[in-house]
């Protein structure tokens, strides 16, 4: 299965084709991010939210399988579309 990849801001033209690499998930317990150790390829979609997001440098994204409900927040690194 190939996972689709969505940038939902506008893309800032970088020809670099990097791997997609979650650093974090969101806890909805603890509402805090903690490592993570999902690999994006598990995931059927990643939307790429915001690009540097806050004072973390790094990218927002939201992956989830065949629908939206049940996803989960990461921060890592986006890369154009590669997983």
């Amino acid at each position: 299965m190939k996972t689709k990849c969505i940038v939902l801001s506008e893309s800032d033209g970088s020809t670099e084709k990097v791997p997609i690499k979650f650093e974090k998930h969101l806890n909805t317990t603890t509402l805090e991010f903690e490592t993570s150790n999902y690999p994006p390829s598990s995931y059927d979609v990643i939307e790429l939210i915001c690009r540097d997001f806050g004072s973390t440098e790094m990218d927002l994204m939201y992956a989830y399988f065949s629908t939206r409900r049940g996803g989960v927040l990461y921060l890592g690194y986006w890369n154009d579309g590669i997983v």
